[in-house]
């Protein structure tokens, strides 16, 4: 529903976006199934959804810089989704630990899990709370 009018406004960016939101959604699944199964600890599952999160977070970032430009939508939506999506892009410092398999975090700083189990956390409030505000906006339009 809101790719049509993100592509008018930035056809190639919109499509790279929806590409990098499938693939994010792709890599989250992944590391669902990876946990689900047993596969992984939760340490590694949890970057690889932290990493699938990040990719949707460009996708937000992308589709509220451009809802900035002429959309219906009210400027504290536009801006708490931008925020929401700087948030979840944190996650993408996971992606060399995933490609490594590290499954603990007994040798990695603190720092680095801060960093990216926010961006996980964005996924599991921020992104959500965005998504319920954007449906009521859009219902009552």
């Amino acid at each position: 529903m809101l790719y049509p009018e993100h592509h008018v406004q930035s056809p190639i960016v919109s499509q790279v976006l929806l590409i990098a939101a499938l693939i994010g959604a792709i890599v989250v699944v992944i590391g669902s199934v990876l946990s689900i199964s047993g596969k992984t600890y939760f340490y590694l599952s949890g970057m690889y959804m932290a990493a699938g999160y990040a990719m949707i977070g460009l996708w937000l970032i992308g589709i509220n810089y451009s809802a900035l430009s002429g959309n219906p939508w009210p400027y504290s939506l536009i801006i708490f989704g931008l925020v929401s999506g700087v948030i979840l892009v944190l996650g993408l410092v996971t992606i060399p630990d995933i490609f490594r398999g590290t499954d603990t975090n007994e040798y990695i700083f603190s720092t680095f899990n801060s960093i990216w189990f926010t961006g996980f956390l964005g996924s599991l409030v921020l992104y959500p709370i965005w998504c319920i505000l954007l449906g009521y906006n859009l219902l009552l339009n």
